[in-house]
């Protein structure tokens, strides 16, 4: 009984790990090279906040700068959408 489960486990293991494995000259993934650029909006944040963050981390603008840009956005957002407490 512990060989026949033994060998049931082993052949499962098997069985993932070749399922897994890729084809011999199938394509193994996608690489970017240097000479093949993206297309523009693949990288490109979608919003506004993407793109405040995204100029601090390349360091164009500063962390102070950053926290200022963001509470101007969320002012702006609680003037077009005002919290509405029912009552």
């Amino acid at each position: 009984m512990m060989m026949l489960l033994l060998v049931v486990i082993v052949g499962l293991i098997v069985a993932a790990v070749l399922s897994l494995w890729p084809a011999p000259g199938a394509p193994a993934g996608r690489e970017e090279t240097p000479d093949e650029p993206g297309p523009a909006s693949a990288n490109r944040p979608s919003s506004l906040e993407g793109v405040i963050v995204e100029q601090l981390m390349r360091g164009e603008i500063t962390r102070r700068q950053y926290l200022r840009a963001v509470e101007r956005i969320a002012a702006r957002d609680e003037h077009r959408h005002p919290l509405n407490i029912p009552e």
